[in-house]
Protein backbone atom coordinates (compact mmCIF):
# COMPACT_ATOMS: atom_id res chain seq x y z
CA UNK A 1 0.00 0.00 0.00
CA UNK A 2 1.22 3.50 -0.86
CA UNK A 3 2.33 5.38 2.25
CA UNK A 4 2.59 9.15 2.68
CA UNK A 5 4.90 10.67 5.28
CA UNK A 6 4.60 14.39 5.98
CA UNK A 7 6.34 16.66 8.48
CA UNK A 8 3.09 17.26 10.35
CA UNK A 9 2.05 13.60 10.27
CA UNK A 10 2.15 11.13 13.14
CA UNK A 11 3.50 8.05 11.37
CA UNK A 12 7.14 8.60 10.44
CA UNK A 13 8.04 4.89 10.14
CA UNK A 14 8.90 3.86 6.58
CA UNK A 15 6.85 0.81 5.64
CA UNK A 16 7.80 0.24 1.98
CA UNK A 17 10.86 -0.65 -0.08
CA UNK A 18 10.86 2.32 -2.48
CA UNK A 19 11.00 5.90 -1.18
CA UNK A 20 10.15 9.00 -3.21
CA UNK A 21 10.66 12.62 -2.11
CA UNK A 22 8.51 15.38 -3.62
CA UNK A 23 10.85 18.36 -3.91
CA UNK A 24 9.60 21.54 -5.49
CA UNK A 25 7.75 24.79 -5.18
CA UNK A 26 5.72 25.29 -2.01
CA UNK A 27 6.11 29.03 -1.37
CA UNK A 28 5.09 28.92 2.29
CA UNK A 29 1.96 27.02 1.25
CA UNK A 30 0.89 29.69 -1.25
CA UNK A 31 1.57 27.71 -4.42
CA UNK A 32 -0.80 25.19 -5.92
CA UNK A 33 -0.75 21.89 -4.07
CA UNK A 34 0.90 19.88 -6.85
CA UNK A 35 2.07 17.33 -4.27
CA UNK A 36 -1.42 15.88 -3.72
CA UNK A 37 -1.91 15.48 -7.48
CA UNK A 38 1.48 13.80 -7.72
CA UNK A 39 0.69 11.28 -4.98
CA UNK A 40 -2.46 10.33 -6.86
CA UNK A 41 -0.60 9.93 -10.17
CA UNK A 42 2.28 7.80 -8.87
CA UNK A 43 1.53 4.17 -9.75
CA UNK A 44 3.35 2.30 -7.03
CA UNK A 45 1.76 0.27 -4.27
CA UNK A 46 4.99 -0.45 -2.39
CA UNK A 47 6.22 3.15 -2.23
CA UNK A 48 6.63 5.52 0.66
CA UNK A 49 6.25 9.11 -0.50
CA UNK A 50 7.84 11.90 1.49
CA UNK A 51 5.72 15.02 1.05
CA UNK A 52 7.34 18.09 2.65
CA UNK A 53 4.22 20.23 2.32
CA UNK A 54 3.16 20.94 5.90
CA UNK A 55 -0.60 21.47 5.99
CA UNK A 56 -0.28 23.28 9.33
CA UNK A 57 2.55 25.59 8.22
CA UNK A 58 2.53 29.12 9.54
CA UNK A 59 4.45 31.56 7.26
CA UNK A 60 5.32 33.48 10.44
CA UNK A 61 6.74 30.39 12.12
CA UNK A 62 9.40 30.69 14.79
CA UNK A 63 13.03 30.01 13.98
CA UNK A 64 12.74 26.71 15.87
CA UNK A 65 9.79 25.64 13.70
CA UNK A 66 11.64 26.63 10.52
CA UNK A 67 14.68 24.62 11.59
CA UNK A 68 12.48 21.65 12.44
CA UNK A 69 10.99 21.79 8.91
CA UNK A 70 14.44 22.13 7.32
CA UNK A 71 15.76 19.18 9.30
CA UNK A 72 12.76 17.03 8.34
CA UNK A 73 13.24 17.86 4.67
CA UNK A 74 16.98 17.19 4.78
CA UNK A 75 16.58 13.90 6.65
CA UNK A 76 14.03 12.51 4.19
CA UNK A 77 15.51 14.07 1.04
CA UNK A 78 18.84 12.35 1.57
CA UNK A 79 17.36 8.96 2.46
CA UNK A 80 15.17 8.81 -0.65
CA UNK A 81 15.64 6.39 -3.51
CA UNK A 82 13.96 8.78 -5.96
CA UNK A 83 13.51 12.55 -5.86
CA UNK A 84 11.03 14.43 -8.03
CA UNK A 85 11.78 18.12 -8.52
CA UNK A 86 8.92 20.30 -9.72
CA UNK A 87 9.65 23.95 -10.47
CA UNK A 88 6.58 26.14 -10.96
CA UNK A 89 6.95 29.02 -13.38
CA UNK A 90 5.43 31.72 -11.16
CA UNK A 91 7.87 31.12 -8.32
CA UNK A 92 11.54 31.74 -7.72
CA UNK A 93 11.72 28.44 -5.79
CA UNK A 94 15.05 29.19 -4.07
CA UNK A 95 14.86 26.18 -1.75
CA UNK A 96 14.14 23.89 -4.70
CA UNK A 97 17.21 25.23 -6.53
CA UNK A 98 19.28 24.74 -3.39
CA UNK A 99 18.09 21.16 -2.93
CA UNK A 100 18.65 20.27 -6.59
CA UNK A 101 22.22 21.55 -6.39
CA UNK A 102 22.71 19.61 -3.18
CA UNK A 103 21.70 16.21 -4.60
CA UNK A 104 23.16 16.41 -8.12
CA UNK A 105 26.34 14.70 -7.00
CA UNK A 106 24.73 12.09 -4.73
CA UNK A 107 25.09 8.70 -6.31
CA UNK A 108 22.38 6.17 -5.63
CA UNK A 109 19.53 8.68 -5.74
CA UNK A 110 17.46 8.75 -8.94
CA UNK A 111 16.34 12.25 -9.84
CA UNK A 112 13.57 13.46 -12.14
CA UNK A 113 13.20 17.18 -12.86
CA UNK A 114 10.28 19.13 -14.28
CA UNK A 115 10.94 22.76 -15.14
CA UNK A 116 8.75 24.72 -17.57
CA UNK A 117 10.45 26.93 -20.11
CA UNK A 118 8.77 29.93 -18.44
CA UNK A 119 10.70 29.36 -15.18
CA UNK A 120 13.15 32.23 -14.69
CA UNK A 121 16.19 29.93 -14.40
CA UNK A 122 15.05 27.34 -16.93
CA UNK A 123 18.36 27.33 -18.82
CA UNK A 124 20.37 26.86 -15.61
CA UNK A 125 18.22 23.97 -14.41
CA UNK A 126 18.12 22.25 -17.81
CA UNK A 127 21.87 22.61 -18.31
CA UNK A 128 22.76 21.22 -14.88
CA UNK A 129 20.46 18.26 -15.49
CA UNK A 130 22.08 17.61 -18.87
CA UNK A 131 25.57 17.79 -17.35
CA UNK A 132 24.55 15.29 -14.70
CA UNK A 133 22.50 13.00 -17.00
CA UNK A 134 19.34 13.70 -15.00
CA UNK A 135 15.99 13.13 -16.74
CA UNK A 136 14.60 16.59 -17.50
CA UNK A 137 11.04 17.44 -18.50
CA UNK A 138 9.26 20.65 -19.42
CA UNK A 139 5.85 19.09 -18.77
CA UNK A 140 4.79 17.67 -15.42
CA UNK A 141 2.77 14.79 -16.90
CA UNK A 142 5.77 13.70 -18.97
CA UNK A 143 7.88 13.48 -15.81
CA UNK A 144 5.21 11.44 -14.01
CA UNK A 145 4.88 9.11 -17.00
CA UNK A 146 8.65 8.54 -17.02
CA UNK A 147 8.66 7.96 -13.26
CA UNK A 148 5.87 5.40 -13.53
CA UNK A 149 7.72 3.58 -16.29
CA UNK A 150 10.80 3.46 -14.07
CA UNK A 151 8.79 2.19 -11.11
CA UNK A 152 7.57 -0.73 -13.23
CA UNK A 153 11.22 -1.86 -13.46
CA UNK A 154 11.81 -1.78 -9.70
Amino acid sequence: MKQIIKPDGENQVIENDITIFLAGTIDDGNSINWQTETVDKIKCNNCTIFNPRNDNWNPKASIDDVIKQIDWEQDYLLRSDIILFNFLSKSLSPITLLELGQVLSHSGIEIFVCCPISYFRFTNVRHMCRRSNIPFFERFDDMIESLNERLEDL
